[in-house]
């Protein structure tokens, strides 16, 4: 496996990759119990409808144009458990990706996913044994306490899932490439023939290419100073057929970038890197200029923000600094001991024998034992 960094998006280097693609059942459609962020009972429902919004939004042309951009993700990220999840705890996580999801189905039975297969993951099988599939994703509420998924972020691979009848992560299955129909759907967004648009340089200089393509030349300023000579050269010029302007689907470009944008603003607000408040001005930044703010965003510290709904009420401040207070008395009593006790010790191996009281008198005339006196007494 092989992952480029730009700007802080992963890119997925193929030309260098030992890979294998597989068809996987990642969510069947049920209501799972899930308890939130702040340890409220909910029921996540999974539906139809649901994983139908979710495959739609990742796959259609919005995605394909995403693919030949080298500022944006389009293929989400398969781990060992969940270190990408603002809640992964602070010891170190394992954060390497072992396989990438690059198509979302809907079908009868739950929500499909084609699978990019990297070597590593066979390893960790082999390794952790059955690994059941758990699915990272934006919930959005639906009345009471049920909230259904609607945006996939990524993909853990678990000893226990937290879904009802969740699939283990499975090595028998088939390949899928591009289709026909695909194929010339990506040469119209771009402006290709069906032949250019097999051809993957081909694809990406059209895509990178689009946004130029989609401003027109300005035109020069009148000049009133010139001849009759000149008005005659241009009339010449005017009368000359003009080559046809090479087509570009603008409107298929505006919208992967902003399909990329919503991506990155939606995964920083559920890692708790940014608020809902900072949304509207991370997103005119990231309009401006996507790599460097995308760069800027992915530094931020994950669960850093304060949760909503748990702001403490003075009382609460006041009892957990008497708390702390408390623990630090008893550290500083107990440290003090241990330093009378060691100065007991002292004295008996020089041969001199002295009571607690001298001991502590000794040790208080030291400025640590000075300042742990004073720290186990503090009132």
């Amino acid at each position: 496996m092989k992952i480029l960094t730009i700007g802080g998006a992963e890119i997925f280097d193929a030309a260098n990759a030992s890979e294998e693609l597989i068809e996987q059942r990642i969510a069947p459609y049920c209501d799972a119990p899930q308890v939130d962020g702040n340890g409220k009972r909910i029921t996540q429902r999974f539906t139809f409808e649901s994983a139908k919004k979710m495959a739609d939004a990742f796959n259609g042309s919005v995605r394909r144009l995403l693919e030949k951009l080298p500022f944006a993700k389009a293929s989400l990220p398969c781990y060992n458990g969940h270190p990408d999840h603002a809640n992964a705890g602070t010891e170190p996580q394992d954060t390497e990706v072992y396989a990438r999801v690059e198509k979302l189905d809907a079908r009868e039975d739950g929500l499909w996913a084609t699978i990019r297969k990297f070597p590593a993951l066979e390893l960790l099988k082999n390794d952790l044994g059955r690994l059941e599939i758990s699915p990272r994703w934006l919930c959005e509420p639906q009345g009471g306490d049920v909230f259904a998924p609607f945006r996939l972020i990524s993909l853990g691979f678990v000893k226990k899932g937290n879904l009802p009848n969740a699939d283990t992560i499975n090595s028998d299955q088939t390949n899928d490439t591009m289709n026909e129909e695909q194929l010339k759907r990506l040469a119209e967004a771009l402006g290709l023939t069906l032949e250019q648009a097999k051809d993957p340089e081909a694809i990406i200089t059209a895509a990178t290419s689009l946004k130029s393509k989609a401003e027109p030349p300005q035109k020069p300023e009148p000049d009133d100073k010139g001849d009759d000579d000149a008005d005659d050269k241009t009339e010449e010029k005017d009368d000359k057929p003009k080559q046809p302007e090479p087509k570009a689907n603008n409107a298929g470009l505006q919208a992967a970038v902003d399909f990329a944008i919503a991506q990155k603003l939606d995964v920083a607000t559920a890692n708790g890197q940014i608020t809902v408040a900072q949304r509207a001005s991370y997103e005119a930044l990231l309009k401006t200029d996507f790599v460097n703010t995308a760069a800027i965003m992915d530094a931020l510290p994950k669960n850093a923000l304060p949760k909503p709904g748990k702001s403490k009420s003075a009382a609460e401040i006041d009892a957990e600094n008497r708390e702390q207070e408390l623990a630090d008395r008893k550290d500083a009593t107990k440290k003090f001991f241990d330093a009378v006790n060691a100065e007991i010790k002292k004295a008996a191996k020089d041969g001199e024998s002295i009571g607690t009281d001298e001991a502590m008198r000794r040790v208080k005339a030291t400025d640590e034992g000075a300042k742990l006196f004073a720290a186990a007494n503090k009132i």
